[in-house]
């Protein structure tokens, strides 16, 4: 591994490491509030990164787990960023999801991590929330777990799936295979 890369993946995980404990949040929000980085008020993005703030309905909401940092270069997650991107137009043309295997971090990073006392994951592909919904990665198809607009969930709750292209309020937004 090279040194540079090295270094750099290195003060990631370090990095990540000391934004993950909620002790060390309201020092972050000190440092990137300011107009070099965020250019926001101190204690908006000490709200954000402590999970305690005011919903806009007179209540003040405690969702500590609301934000989370996590340096594993999780490839499950570099798929749906390359999703998003085909989406929003930013990568043109035929994308071929499986080959993001070809160009991939983990192993470097797992070493990384093991020598900073941390403990990696043992699988590269994860499933994860992202704007209150669930993705599971299942072979190089992402299955989001969506209640549909209108329709009430099926007994005991469990959300509405549909698999094999995401859907918004019940659009076709793109496929996925």
């Amino acid at each position: 591994m090279p040194n540079t890369y090295a270094a750099l993946l290195k003060a990631i995980i370090d990095a990540t490491a000391f934004a993950a404990k909620p002790e060390n949040r309201k020092q972050i929000a000190e440092a990137i509030a300011p107009p070099s980085y965020l250019n926001q008020p101190v204690t908006v993005v000490e709200q954000v990164l402590t999970g305690t703030f005011a919903d806009g309905l007179g209540q003040v909401r405690k969702v500590p787990d609301r934000i989370d940092f996590d340096p594993f270069p999780w490839q499950s997650f570099a798929m749906w960023i390359m999703t998003q991107m085909k989406r929003w137009g930013q990568i043109k043309g035929d994308v071929d999801y499986a080959k993001v295997q070809e160009v991939f971090l983990a192993t470097d990073t797992a070493k990384l991590m093991k020598e900073a006392g941390l403990t990696p994951p043992t699988t590269t592909s994860k499933s994860f929330v992202v704007m209150g919904l669930l993705w599971l990665r299942a072979g190089i198809t992402f299955r989001r777990i969506v209640p549909l607009r209108g329709l009430a969930p099926r007994k005991g709750g469990a959300p509405t799936e549909r698999t094999g292209h995401m859907r918004c309020a019940g659009r076709k937004l793109m496929p996925l295979s």
